[in-house]
């Protein structure tokens, strides 16, 4: 189960890895043996497109994403709160609307393919679909939080807190939000 709760970024760790090695490889096979590997370049930008993908919805996951939040640290409670409700309000529409247009274009990418591995478009696209898609769930949580847990929803959003995924690690036990 905590394997599932990390997948996003166990993925994106994986996708960034295989980028990585696949890139020196590739540098070291071309200075070394004077040709290139023709199928390089389209596994290492798939792999990160997934890495950037999963990694955002990761990332917001733990709110560590950058904020500027000078501003609404000086407000009062109330009001804080009702910020942060319209802003992942806000998130979560955006996100569902780019979850959609990224599944239309995922759907569209089964036509077309890569050059050298003929391999659909749809697996590179649908990273953006699933990492939106998680974002929108991660969004309705915070909001969830924001509305119905507000004694510790301030801890949570905080920038440099513990984030979404920390919190519901502690508070979940057997299936139920304390």
């Amino acid at each position: 189960m905590r394997l599932l709760k990390e997948l996003d970024g166990i993925v994106a760790c994986i996708a960034l890895s295989v980028t990585i090695i696949v890139t020196i490889v590739n540098i070291i096979v071309r200075y070394a043996f004077k040709f290139s590997l023709p199928w390089s370049q389209e596994v290492a930008v798939t792999c990160f497109s997934w890495m950037v993908m999963l990694g955002m919805s990761y990332a917001y996951k733990y709110n560590m994403h950058y904020g500027v939040d000078f501003i609404i640290v000086k407000t009062p409670d109330k009001v804080r709160r009702l910020v942060y409700i319209l802003i992942y309000s806000i998130l979560m529409i955006g996100s569902s609307i780019l979850t959609y247009y990224s599944i239309l274009i995922s759907i569209k990418g089964w036509f077309k393919v890569t050059a050298y591995l003929q391999m659909p478009y749809t697996y590179k696209y649908i990273s953006a679909a699933i990492g939106f898609m998680l974002m929108s769930v991660y969004s309705l949580t915070y909001l969830y939080l924001a509305l119905f847990k507000k004694e510790t929803f301030n801890d949570i959003v905080t920038q440099g807190g513990s984030g979404l995924a920390t919190f519901l690690k502690s508070k979940i036990k057997g299936g139920k939000i304390k």
